[in-house]
């Protein structure tokens, strides 16, 4: 028979209630004993009736009986989120908004951002054919064409991405190669929103979640995945305490604590105390290198020390990797279980590295560990996500006692004044968006006298907020540029010599090195670097965006879109040169120089996709090109030389394309 809802079963309960009701009535004269037996008949026979279809109905699987992605087990001393909703329901409200939590969700008409409604997308010759069955949501594809369900997603704030099941029947997950843009509204390539080389060969995405992704997009992740020595896989059955990060990702297992404050006597003198609960890890109690390293487990560049184990039972010997969850638990010394893939380690001579840890590290060399895919080739990290391993390097953390928690908090404040919305953007503290963080530990510069005597900015320009100048705009990740977490100063020696703008010339645009040289000189005697002549002639951000390579492309059409930058240097100067990023070979380039063009007058609607072919990209510079000739071209505020001016105020395309002939065109790609 067909399934029934409970609210089903529940309205053919009462109708055979009603129905049987005259029966009863006509029982009811054979004593109060008899007529007890029959009433309690009349309500029972219906009920369990009713209850007897609901179990006819198809009930979704137990978690424990689903075999076609990794599942959620909550096992060794863990106990999942739901655990803790009842005693801090304002913590676990505030976490369930945030990004964390929905870094990994099984798919879900709840959970899913992208279009899946009778959609055909197409990649490479290849036809992907999206939809959805109620609560299932699928992908046709291959030759012949097959179902494949969609069983999880990856985030949700920039982009999700999917994942599907594969043809085996252990839990292994392949990517699909399309994620949903929030920014674009649209399915994108997933290739086309990373920055990588055009025509670069796309790694194997089956069994990718299973073997990476898991380990930060989870929490306590167990891989499980069995490895031949020759190469080839062929067991995963990979589980998680919980998709996302969640409670114990940043708290530790949760299943004492919870045990003991059953006793409500105990929760209320914790509460009239605030002495904290050691049962329990709490970041903002530890010291700012153990708290910070909650976060390094995942906002790091690092290699698990994790266990192997032999298995030799079959007929040829097996490698199990990934067996073991990591040993890493918040509140443990993370050194332990880790070794940071720090560029002053790479020197075998470093002393504070033992053995072991020199082996690991030369190890990952050879293997190919990709230097300049991570950080700028002075070691400083130019990647997202990895924000742990740029604070590390800072005299803040070496020498003081800057933590994560100086600026971000992971449950918003009760009395913040801001929605969970705006919070959950960047987590940062209510007041963070200021000097506040920095004037905590250097108080002079809470005085507005000695603040611009230091920024040489008035105090309340953007030039004397401290992170815009000590943490500038250097690190690449998710299309769009993000503060470096490395504090350092301005440094024009820095820029020549590993390409890293620096805070000055990502503001000012219009201005050469040579003009941040000067300054630098005058305001804070920083030594005078030897330039070469075309530092001196050229704007800093002009040859950043037309010879730099395909990350500092980027980082150029992103800073013209800056609105503090626009300000401080003028910003139609910049129109030609954004026009013509728009031909770029890398896509996230073109993205960026698109968003930034239609800042401008006159490109408000300019209609532009970035992922289409060349030639297409050819005919969006020309109907740029002729945008800015029924314009006019408007003079920028000083040295119009220096951002390819003539002498008659006009663009120098001529001297572009000499330019352009000197660009990076080394093949990068950021691993974000």
């Amino acid at each position: 028979m067909p399934a029934l809802s409970t609210l089903e079963a529940l309205v053919v309960a009462a109708l055979l209630a009603l129905l049987l009701r005259p029966l009863v009535v006509a029982a009811s004269g054979g004593g109060r004993a008899r007529t007890l037996v029959v009433r309690v008949l009349w309500l029972a026979l219906p009920a369990a009736a009713a209850w007897a279809m609901i179990d006819l109905r198809e009930l979704p699987l137990e978690e424990h009986e689903i075999e076609h992605r990794p599942i959620e087990v909550a096992e060794k001393g863990f106990v999942s989120s739901d655990a803790c909703q009842t005693c801090h329901p304002w913590q676990h409200a505030t976490w369930h908004r945030s990004y964390h939590r929905t870094m990994t969700q099984v798919v879900t008409p709840k959970t899913v951002i992208g279009d899946f409604n009778d959609v055909t997308l197409s990649l490479d010759g290849t036809s992907y054919h999206l939809g959805t069955d109620g609560e299932e949501f699928w992908v046709e594809m291959g030759d012949p064409p097959a179902k494949r369900r969609v069983v999880l997603s990856t985030g949700s704030h920039h982009e999700q991405d999917y994942w599907l099941e594969t043809a085996g029947e252990d839990r292994r997950l392949e990517l699909f190669p399309f994620v949903h843009s929030r920014r674009e509204g649209r399915w994108v390539p997933f290739r086309d929103v990373f920055l990588s080389p055009p025509g670069n060969v796309a790694p194997d995405y089956s069994g990718l979640w299973n073997r990476s992704c898991m380990n930060c997009h989870a929490t306590r992740p167990n891989s499980r995945i069995r490895a031949w020595h020759d190469g080839s896989e062929d067991v995963h059955d990979s589980t998680v305490t919980e998709f996302g990060i969640a409670c114990e990702s940043c708290h530790g297992p949760a299943e004492e604590h919870v045990r003991i404050n059953q006793n409500p006597l105990r929760r209320l003198w914790s509460y009239a105390t605030d002495d904290g609960d050691d049962s329990i890890v709490n970041p903002a109690r530890l010291d700012h290198e153990r708290s910070s390293q909650v976060c390094g487990a995942c906002h790091g560049i690092s290699i698990k020390l994790g266990s192997k184990r032999i298995d030799t039972a079959g007929k040829r010997q097996s490698l199990i990797t990934g067996f073991d969850p990591d040993p890493y638990i918040p509140g443990d010394d993370i050194n332990e279980s880790r070794v940071w893939l720090r560029p002053r380690y790479f020197d075998p001579s470093f002393p504070d590295l033992d053995e072991e840890h020199h082996r690991v590290i030369q190890k990952r060399l050879e293997e190919g560990f990709d230097f300049r895919g991570n950080f700028w080739n002075d070691g400083m990290v130019r990647i997202s996500g990895r924000e742990y391993s740029a604070m590390i390097e800072s005299p803040c953390f070496e020498r003081g006692e800057i933590a994560c928690r100086s600026c971000h908090r992971l449950h918003m404040a009760a009395d913040d004044s801001r929605d969970l919305s705006q919070w959950a953007n960047d987590q940062l503290e209510e007041e963070m968006e200021g000097n506040h963080a920095c004037v905590a530990c250097h108080e002079a510069y809470a005085e507005e006298e000695a603040l611009v005597a230091h920024t040489h900015h008035r105090a309340t320009s953007d030039g004397s907020q401290c992170y815009n100048c000590h943490m500038p705009y250097t690190v690449y990740g998710v299309q769009k540029a993000i503060r470096s977490h490395q504090i350092d100063v301005p440094s024009v020696t820095m820029s020549v010599a590993t390409g890293r703008p620096n805070a000055c010339n990502q503001c000012h645009l219009d201005k050469t090195l040579d003009w941040t040289a000067t300054h630098l000189v005058d305001w804070h005697d920083m030594p005078q670097p030897e330039l070469k002549p075309k530092h001196r002639r050229l704007a800093a951000s002009v040859l950043w965006a037309i010879q730099g390579d395909a990350g500092q492309r980027a980082l150029m059409a992103w800073s013209m879109g800056w609105e503090p930058a626009m300000e401080a240097s003028g910003s139609e100067w910049m129109t030609p040169i954004l026009a013509e990023l728009l031909t770029d070979p890398y896509s996230s380039v073109r993205f960026l120089a698109s968003r930034s063009l239609r800042k401008r007058e006159g490109f408000e609607d300019f209609a532009y996709d970035f992922v289409l072919p060349g030639s297409e990209q050819d005919q969006s510079l020309a109907r740029a090109r002729e945008i800015l000739e029924a314009r006019g071209d408007t003079a920028p505020r000083s040295s119009p030389r220096a951002v390819l001016k003539n002498a008659e105020g006009s663009f120098d395309y001529g001297r572009l394309r000499f330019l352009a002939k000197g660009r990076n065109d080394r093949r990068l790609t950021l691993h974000e």
